[in-house]
């Protein structure tokens, strides 16, 4: 069952602990729970999901539907959307260009990890021109790591498509 339950955390450890099989690691956390929970004891071990801020009425994205690439130490988010559907001007504070895998210099296509990489930015770009995709360049605000706000690039309503590369024999 899940319970909401304001507290405020009292203690944190520095350090994991492993399961007695050595799977698991975890982190020993202490609250004070400002309200009574069914069959929360002291002592009694418990998964939290910690709320450190709640907003309303935002535009938000899959994670995994966001690209994110660098440009001068700076980040640059994007997501694919339909051909013909109306692409928004790009976030006013946004640059052109990236750089390569967040990598100074361009790839070398001797190098077998640079020519994997190659591979896969083609196969991707294949993809997009194939489904007809167009790139939307997104300002994004918070996220959880499930889900990022935009600020900018985006109205309620937009499309967004994630292009999936078919699996490597």
């Amino acid at each position: 069952a899940v319970v909401k339950a304001p507290g405020t955390v009292t203690f944190v450890s520095m350090a994991a602990k492993k399961e007695t099989n050595g799977s698991v690691s975890f982190f020993e956390v202490r609250a004070n729970v400002d309200s009574i929970v069914t069959g929360l004891v002291p002592g009694v071990n418990a998964s939290v999901e910690f709320i450190l801020m709640e907003k309303k009425d935002v535009i938000t994205v899959p994670y995994y539907m966001v690209e994110k690439n660098s440009f001068n130490g700076r980040d640059i988010y994007t997501i694919l959307r339909p051909a013909g559907t109306p692409v928004k001007e790009a976030p006013k504070d946004a640059e052109n260009g990236f750089k390569w895998g967040g990598k100074s210099k361009r790839p070398d296509a001797q190098n077998p990890a640079d020519k994997q990489m190659l591979k896969k930015r083609e196969a991707k770009m294949e993809a997009v021109k194939k489904l007809n995709l167009v790139r939307q360049r997104i300002k994004v605000g918070e996220t959880d790591f499930r889900s990022y706000e935009v600020l900018d690039g985006l109205t309620p309503g937009d499309t967004v498509i994630k292009a999936l590369l078919e699996k490597e024999e």
